[in-house]
């Protein structure tokens, strides 16, 4: 599906495809979404470890936070179906977020490096599922 825009064609020969509505304005399009991920993505499995030259511990690195947000709409990256918020091996503090008509998932989580904050978010009419978590261990 890269570079086309998906289309449901009623009269194909696949049968395990359910295409829904669109959940947006006519006149409004899709767009992709939040991302949280390193910027060295090869450095993030030792980063926890790095020390402290000044107070001699290891060093602590402050996750990112998305709160009081209204999300609408998201979900169409480079032609290909994405969450309203994505975060790859890192645990963003996610609360009071509203997610509403978006093409896929509302909030996805692959391999988060800490604990997570999920708390009073609102997830409705989004065309996947509202939360997925992979956890790597």
């Amino acid at each position: 599906m890269y570079g086309r825009r998906p289309m449901c064609y009623w009269n194909s020969q696949f049968i395990f495809i359910h295409c829904k509505e669109r959940n947006v304005q006519p006149n409004t399009d899709y767009w992709g979404g939040i991302r949280f991920a390193s910027g060295d993505f090869e450095s993030s499995g030792y980063e926890h470890r790095i020390h402290d030259s000044v107070t001699h511990e290891t060093s602590r690195t402050r996750e990112s936070v998305l709160e009081h947000v209204h999300i609408v709409g998201a979900g169409m990256l480079h032609h290909e179906t994405s969450p309203a918020v994505l975060s790859v091996a890192k645990s963003p503090s996610i609360t009071h977020v509203n997610i509403s008509q978006c093409l896929s998932h509302g909030v996805s989580l692959i391999s988060p490096s800490e604990n997570i904050k999920l708390m009073f978010n609102w997830i409705q009419n989004v065309l996947g599922v509202g939360i997925t978590i992979a956890i790597y261990i």
